[in-house]
């Protein structure tokens, strides 16, 4: 995949060669998903906030579709969980049956938080 040079630049905090490696690491783990998954998940790399062990806080982005200004992505029994996937959220029922971006955004960072 091939992305312009801003986006690399808007990241300067990591290095292309990290973010590389964090893009390929999780397009190996999802193999299923599409480009525009990966790109969605990459454009929310910077709204992710650990706010404790455990649990990331997403911004919500009105273009990419969100309809909250904050989604909440936790780690229970070993498995990611947002709250995106509420049931009383809609199109809950479809994002339950696959990884939402605000997931993959969280598990990108976290790959980068790796190598530092």
């Amino acid at each position: 995949m091939r992305f312009r040079m801003e986006v690399f630049m808007t990241l300067s905090r990591n290095s292309a060669e990290q973010l590389s490696w964090a893009l390929t690491k999780l397009k190996s783990r999802f193999t299923g998903k599409s480009e525009s998954w990966v790109r969605r998940c990459l454009k929310r790399l910077r709204d992710v906030e650990e706010i404790e062990v455990g649990t990331w806080r997403v911004k919500g982005r009105f273009e990419l579709g969100d309809r909250y200004p904050n989604y909440l992505v936790k780690v229970v029994n070993g498995k990611y969980q947002c709250s995106c996937h509420d049931p009383h959220k809609p199109y809950s029922r479809f994002r339950r049956r696959s990884v939402c971006s605000h997931i993959g955004a969280v598990i990108l960072y976290r790959a980068l938080r790796k190598l530092r």
